[in-house]
Formats: C-alpha cells, sequence, structure tokens
C-alpha cells in the first residue's frame, strides 16, 4: 500500500520559479501540479481540486490576490489552503491577503525548509488524501537553496 500524499498545485508565470518549488516540494513526497496564472488556476481547480494551492503574487492575466478571492468565492473551492509567494507584497497586498483569506503567506527568496513548512503548516489534519503517484525525481537528488 501506498503512503497518503497531499496534492500541490504551484501556480507561478516564472518557469524557474515553478519547476524549483514543484522540486522541493516533489522531494518531500508532495504530489505536484503546475499552473502558469490565475486563469489556468481555476480551470484546474474546477476540474481537478488540489489540497493547497501555492500562488504568485504578482501574474499575468489573473494575478494571485485576484485568483484567490475567486477561489475563496466558490463553494467548491473555498476550503482549499492557499499560500501567497510574493517578491514584494505591499502593506495593503498583506492586508487584502487576509481579507480575502489566504492562509500563509512567503516572502521571496526563501528557502525550500520554509516553503515546506508553510505548505504543510496550511494542510492540517482534515486535507484530503490520495493515494501517491510514483515520484518524479529520485531522492537522492538536492534542490537548489533558494528563489
Amino acid at each position: 500500500m501506498r503512503t497518503p500524499t497531499i496534492r500541490v498545485l504551484v501556480v507561478d508565470d516564472d518557469e524557474p520559479v515553478r519547476r524549483l518549488i514543484r522540486l522541493n516540494l516533489e522531494l518531500e513526497g508532495f504530489e505536484v501540479e503546475q499552473a502558469v496564472d490565475g486563469r489556468e488556476c481555476l480551470t484546474k481547480v474546477r476540474t481537478n481540486p488540489p489540497d493547497v494551492i501555492t500562488l504568485d503574487l504578482a501574474m499575468p492575466a489573473l494575478d494571485g490576490l485576484s485568483a484567490a478571492a475567486r477561489l475563496r468565492e466558490s463553494e467548491h473551492s473555498r476550503h482549499i489552503p492557499l499560500v501567497l509567494i510574493t517578491a514584494a507584497a505591499t502593506p495593503r497586498d498583506r492586508v487584502r491577503a487576509d481579507e480575502i483569506g489566504i492562509d500563509a503567506v512567503l516572502a521571496k527568496p526563501f528557502a525550500p525548509e520554509e516553503l515546506v513548512a508553510a505548505v504543510r503548516g496550511v494542510v492540517g489534519t482534515t486535507a484530503v488524501r490520495r493515494p501517491a503517484s510514483e515520484p518524479s525525481v529520485k531522492s537522492e537528488e538536492r534542490a537548489p537553496t533558494g528563489y
């Protein structure tokens, strides 16, 4: 029997950042899907809701806060924990994140341990768990240390 895993949707328009986040989460046993902006995020959540979503703040098409607001408005997705990742959150952005119901804010640059801790911290004990998929990276690989 496989160990249950947590599915994370990583949403960021910067492909190298998405790849680094994915690698670090997969090395810790998370199953990761990716989206390039808020619009793609909303589509993926409707078809296959994840257990956690990480959202970059600044993205084209639909930014992280706008996507988060739409996720919170929907009965289908309002329960999904959200981690906002940003290089430049203003005090106003942080207030809006609190009002929307963002579960955690992670400032770039961050260490892989901070990312993993933020994702684990928002999951709680009520997360929906699914069977683990085959790991896509070898456990002996080392992830880069910063973003």
